[in-house]
């Protein structure tokens, strides 16, 4: 085999590295296994990532048929929440290992026709994916993992989710300056515009974002806002960001200046 042209494409390949078995005197009994790389001076390739290479050294060694390559193991049940609301994000953990230590990426399915993919990651690390629900209803959350050989791994034992519909609560806001007087003032909810402060609106439950116009003029007046008064707190911003998981009242306050 002293310079000879040795074709190894057919033997596993992982990104630029050949995975290349050897024996000497074709004894199975010495076989061992070494990694070639393209830049490896020990022999002389003819072009990178051709897959062939002149071997110069003891003319007792040839190379073995590799074994096949196996795919990742099964990953675990993703761990997360087994129930929610629609329109919620919601985050589910996995993880596996190949038994070759390759790279491997996760593929989630979510049980609503959709899935996710993640990016390359090392064998044995735990990787998370999140997913919200539109229509409610049971789903069964489920992964699989894939090499960088492209062998995929059998399924993963399913996480039942009861995804049920978000609840409705009711949001009063009201608007007062330093004399007591209440005001009717444009009011935006989650970037729209709903109508004004002094009467009570329907939201989904969950996280809002609330604003007031904070400069109003009002001949011979100017209303100032100062802050929001909630759940027992004071917020001085404005917008402002809440959750809301049961009715609940909140009142913006504004300091007016005559100027007339």
């Amino acid at each position: 085999m002293v310079g000879a042209i040795i074709d190894i494409s057919q033997y596993v390949k992982r990104n630029k590295t050949f995975y290349v078995y050897f024996a000497v005197n074709n004894s199975i009994d010495t076989q061992w296994r070494t990694w070639c790389y393209l830049d490896d001076v020990s022999v002389t390739y003819m072009a990178n990532d051709t897959g062939k290479m002149k071997i110069y050294g003891n003319p007792n060694i040839n190379l073995l048929t590799p074994p096949p390559n196996s795919p990742p193991n099964a990953p675990t049940t993703p761990s997360g929440p087994t129930s929610g609301y629609t329109g919620v994000s919601y985050t589910y953990s996995t993880s596996t290992n190949d038994p070759e230590g390759d790279s491997v990426r996760y593929q989630f399915d979510w049980g609503d026709g959709s899935t996710t993919t993640t990016d390359w990651l090392s064998s044995g690390t735990q990787v998370s994916a999140s997913h919200s629900w539109s229509p409610p209803g049971t789903c069964y959350v489920r992964v699989r993992a894939q090499d960088s050989l492209n062998a995929w791994s059998d399924w993963s034992n399913p996480c039942i989710v009861n995804i049920a519909p978000r609840p409705t609560c009711s949001l009063t806001v009201f608007a007062y300056n330093q004399y007591g007087y209440p005001g009717y003032v444009p009011l935006y909810i989650d970037g729209q515009y709903v109508g004004t402060t002094g009467y009570t609106y329907t939201v989904t439950a969950g996280t809002h974002t609330i604003y007031v116009e904070s400069l109003l003029c009002e001949y011979p007046w100017i209303h100032v806002f100062q802050y929001y008064y909630y759940d027992g707190n004071y917020d001085y911003n404005n917008p402002t960001t809440l959750t809301v998981n049961t009715d609940k009242t909140v009142t913006a306050y504004y300091y007016s200046y005559y100027y007339g």
